[in-house]
């Protein structure tokens, strides 16, 4: 079974990443992987490299990126592929309405990602609640009912289940702060518990 990186900053994420997408691509292919993700904090800077050198490893690429949602915290945003370029459009327009507003403080707010990962009930994009999530956040917080009730909230703001999946990470981080096994875990009985495919 091949495990697939979702989440990868390269070193266009100024702080985030330092690889360059050549190279996080060799070492996909070294390790095996037939797919690999990029998603660079707030803009597609390396989308278009990552992808040209994942088709000369014959590697799948997938293209996101990391983005503030107001009142929601950071999370993953995937395009979706197979449907006619439509993921790709739904992403740069996305980052695009994220940037609109001012480059102090790059975000999407709610009503506009709901408008933007569906067209005609079908999905664009996955969206993935990780730990810097106000899940993931009220995950470490809250008591499991506030947490669940997070997610729940989630579920009704895009009701297109394919949308939207729990991101499962775990940096080994100490017990019950972010990035832990234990944060993990909860999110884990937490997605179950509602209903929504963790990844």
């Amino acid at each position: 079974m091949s495990f697939t990186h979702l989440n990868v900053s390269s070193a266009y994420s100024f702080h985030f990443g330092t690889a360059k997408p050549d190279q996080l691509t060799q070492a996909a292919s070294n390790l095996g992987q037939d797919a690999l993700a990029i998603t660079d904090h707030n803009g597609l800077y390396g989308a278009i490299k990552h992808i040209g050198a994942c088709l000369e490893k014959n590697i799948s690429p997938i293209v996101g990126v990391r983005l503030e949602v107001q009142n929601r915290g950071t999370v993953t945003i995937l395009a979706r592929g197979h449907n006619k370029g439509a993921g790709w459009a739904a992403l740069c327009k996305i980052v695009s309405k994220a940037q609109s507003k001012s480059k102090k403080e790059i975000a999407l707010s709610e009503k506009d990602l709901a408008e933007l990962v569906t067209t005609d009930g079908k999905a664009n994009c996955t969206i993935l609640l990780g730990p810097d999530s106000d899940f993931g956040q009220a995950v470490i917080s809250s008591n499991a009912t506030v947490a669940a009730k997070t997610i729940v909230a989630w579920q009704e703001l895009i009701p297109v289940s394919e949308c939207l999946r729990v991101e499962i990470v775990s940096h080994l981080t100490k017990p019950g702060t972010n990035y832990s096994s234990l944060q993990a875990k909860r999110m884990l009985q937490l997605a179950l518990t509602v209903g929504t495919t963790a990844v």
